[in-house]
């Protein structure tokens, strides 16, 4: 499955090269591998199935960036909010260390600060307390400047599955909502596009962004 690659790294100007379609309420099946086997408790918010946007006014998308903080996410923030903007950053703990004016910057313009795990690593291949920890470590940094929440995670890759959902249900990571899919930038194609596809084709930041465009409609 294809992914977003790092968004937050990204030039201001190629902002709607970066876009992707953050989920609604709406649970859905596509992409997700399930388990056999009991659902999850009704208090859970953690979901066996992937979220995605089809709750979404007409005519709305929701700004997501993944695997930041990078080096220019704190002027990625700062160019959002200027235009009037609000994004949601997904983020990995291990990018945070010598980045803390980039999370500053991101509450501080009214952006929303979302969990994308530690390191990156696709979560059905973890379990116990590798997969406790993989949530919980970024949850420390997000608990930190955002305590009321809202909580919400993103898995890496889009790689999800039931027995995933069920473990950090039984823990307190089930505070989150997710794992939020995306429905926009997921590949580049004729009438598609995704950023880190056009930059390893070469395709120019115009005619990405304008295939974001299209695809969005």
């Amino acid at each position: 499955m294809r992914s977003p690659r790092s968004l937050a790294a990204a030039l201001p100007v190629a902002l709607f090269t970066l876009a992707a379609a953050l989920a609604g309420c709406a649970a859905s099946a596509e992409d997700a591998e399930l388990d056999d086997g009991d659902g999850v408790s009704e208090d859970a918010i953690v979901t066996e199935r992937q979220l995605f946007g089809t709750d979404m006014p007409a005519k709305t998308i929701s700004l997501t960036f993944d695997d930041g903080p990078g080096p220019r996410t704190k002027e990625l923030a700062d160019y959002l909010a200027a235009e009037g903007i609000k994004a949601t950053f997904f983020i990995n703990g291990k990018n945070v260390p010598g980045r803390q004016s980039a999370i500053d910057a991101i509450i501080g313009r009214g952006h929303l600060l979302a969990n994308h795990t530690q390191n990156h690593v696709s979560m059905p291949s973890l379990s116990g307390n590798s997969l406790y920890n993989a949530v919980e470590d970024t949850d420390v940094t997000i608990r930190q400047v955002q305590p009321q929440g809202p909580f919400l995670l993103r898995a890496p890759y889009g790689a999800w599955n039931g027995r995933v959902a069920r473990e950090l249900n039984g823990t307190d990571m089930k505070k989150y909502v997710g794992s939020v899919f995306w429905d926009i930038g997921g590949e580049l194609n004729a009438h598609a596009a995704a950023d880190w596809d056009c930059w390893g084709k070469g395709v120019s930041v115009q005619r990405c962004g304008d295939l974001y465009v299209e695809e969005v409609g």
